[in-house]
């Protein structure tokens, strides 16, 4: 990774904490990144909220070497432990995707599955079956349920 890269990467993840008071920074709570669309080629982004892929796969590669943060799931069997607050000093921190994007699973899920990280995929209940090239099929979505890591919710 390039300096540049590294600072760019080290200033996001800066601005993760920016707004939360100093005494709350660490080891309070729980923190979410969402994201919408992973890709290197954006059919459709009227609102800006697409990552490329090179992006994310740097953003998750800082998140996975950080000692101080622990990459969580939004399992409900698990939340109340998540939410009670630091059991080893470190951040938490939840990935998740909103909307059901196709390019998830073809493009973020394998760099997220190559971190062994899990994540959250909350679905526009009306784009499942939809006919569009841009949202998971019902079949995708099975394919989904059997990844390691993987939790849907809507």
């Amino acid at each position: 990774m390039t300096p540049d890269g590294k600072r760019r990467i080290g200033s996001f993840l800066s601005s993760l904490y920016g707004t939360i008071p100093a005494g709350l920074r660490r080891g309070f709570g729980l923190r979410i990144l969402l994201y919408h669309s992973v890709t290197d080629n954006p059919v459709h982004d009227p609102y800006g909220m697409n990552v490329s892929v090179h992006s994310f796969a740097n953003q998750i590669q800082m998140l996975s070497k950080d000692s101080s943060i622990d990459v969580v799931s939004l399992d409900v069997l698990r939340m109340e432990e998540t939410l009670r607050g630091p059991v080893n000093g470190r951040q938490k921190i939840a990935i998740t995707f909103d909307d059901g994007y196709r390019n998830v699973l073809y493009e973020a899920v394998p760099i997220l599955g190559e971190y062994r990280l899990p994540f959250t995929l909350f679905l526009t209940t009306d784009f499942i079956g939809a006919d569009s090239s841009l949202y998971l099929t019902g079949r995708e979505l099975k394919d989904l349920c059997h990844i390691e890591g993987a939790g849907i919710g809507s």
